[in-house]
C-alpha cells in the first residue's frame, strides 16, 4: 500500500508540471523526421547594438462635426451648447429644434482676422429640423446671436483653438473665452 501511495503521488506531480505546457498539432504541420546524418549547425555572434533615431511628427486628427441646437425652452431662446471650443477645421452644425425661426450671426465687430461670417442676417431656418453648417479654419473666438431671439438673451460663443481677437475682449452675456475653455467637455450649457 505504500508504494502505490508513493507511485501514485509521483505519477499526480508528473502530471501536474505537464499541466503548463501545450504543444497543438494542426493539419498542415508535417511530421518531422530524423535526419540519417546531422549536419553541424554554425551559430552567428549577436548582431551588436544600433542606435536608431526615429523622429515623430504629431497625429493630425479628423476633423470633428459639432452639433448646436436652438430652442426654445424653459421659456427662453438658447443655443445649446451656448458656448462650445473646437479645433480649427471643425464643421459646427446649427440645427432648429423648437421656436423657429433661428440663425446664427457673427458680431461683425468680433470676427477675428482672416474669419468668417456665419449666416448672413437674412438667413433664416423657418422649421424644425432646418440646419446650417459651417466649417471654421481660423483661429479665434466668434460670438454670435440669433437675430430674431437676440433681445431675449440668445447668444453664444465658439472659441476655435485658441481665444483670440475682438470677441476675446468684448462681452454682452454671451460665455467668455475663459468660461468656454474651464467647461467639462469644452461646452458651456
Amino acid at each position: 500500500m505504500k508504494y502505490l501511495v508513493a507511485l501514485l503521488t509521483v505519477l499526480l506531480a508528473l502530471g501536474l508540471a505537464g499541466c503548463g505546457t501545450k504543444r497543438v498539432v494542426t493539419e498542415t504541420q508535417t511530421p518531422r523526421t530524423t535526419p540519417q546524418t546531422q549536419t553541424p549547425q554554425t551559430t552567428t555572434p549577436p548582431a551588436q547594438p544600433q542606435t536608431t533615431t526615429t523622429t515623430t511628427t504629431p497625429a493630425t486628427s479628423e476633423p470633428k462635426v459639432h452639433e448646436i441646437e436652438m430652442v426654445f425652452a424653459d421659456g427662453q431662446f438658447k443655443f445649446v451648447p451656448r458656448g462650445l471650443l473646437i479645433q480649427p477645421g471643425d464643421k459646427v452644425v446649427f440645427e432648429t429644434i423648437s421656436g423657429p425661426p433661428h440663425n446664427a450671426v457673427v458680431f461683425p465687430d468680433r470676427i477675428p482676422e482672416g474669419g468668417q461670417q456665419f449666416m448672413q442676417s437674412s438667413q433664416l431656418l423657418l422649421n424644425p429640423g432646418d440646419k446650417f453648417e459651417v466649417t471654421i479654419t481660423t483661429p479665434g473666438t466668434y460670438d454670435y446671436y440669433c437675430l430674431p431671439h437676440q433681445a431675449l438673451g440668445m447668444i453664444g460663443t465658439i472659441v476655435v483653438g485658441t481665444p483670440g481677437g475682438p470677441g476675446s475682449t468684448t462681452n454682452t452675456g454671451e460665455p467668455t473665452p475663459e468660461e468656454v475653455l474651464a467647461a467639462p467637455e469644452g461646452k458651456v450649457n
